[in-house]
């Protein structure tokens, strides 16, 4: 039973959140921030939003790319994150990631 309605959950956001990034516009309150976090394999983050939709957001183009992320390729670095009340923070805040990117940039969960 518990499979069933998570499978129902996930069918339910891929639709919400699909039908939301085909019309490009957030349905309700544009103004997207993180409500839950957690790190995957591979420097990826699951992340669930304020409007119920989860993505996942691949981090290793921008550690890969940008010296202000290096620091997360330590794999302990890269897994202790917080959440400061909008998005994924690192190292007291030093480090992080806007919302929106993460909201726009993110595969559907």
């Amino acid at each position: 039973m518990e499979q069933t309605n998570n499978s129902v959950k996930r069918e339910q956001n891929k639709l919400a959140c699909s039908a939301e990034r085909e019309n490009h516009r957030p349905q309700g309150n544009s103004l997207k921030w993180v409500t839950a976090a957690r790190a995957l394999d591979g420097y990826r983050l699951h992340l669930t939003f304020n409007d119920g939709c989860e993505r996942i957001f691949d981090c290793l183009p921008l550690i890969e790319k940008y010296k202000l992320f290096a620091p997360l390729r330590d794999r302990a670095v890269f897994d202790h994150f917080d959440l400061d009340g909008w998005t994924v923070c690192w190292l007291d805040g030093s480090i992080d990631i806007a919302p929106e990117h993460l909201y726009e940039m993110g595969h559907v969960a």
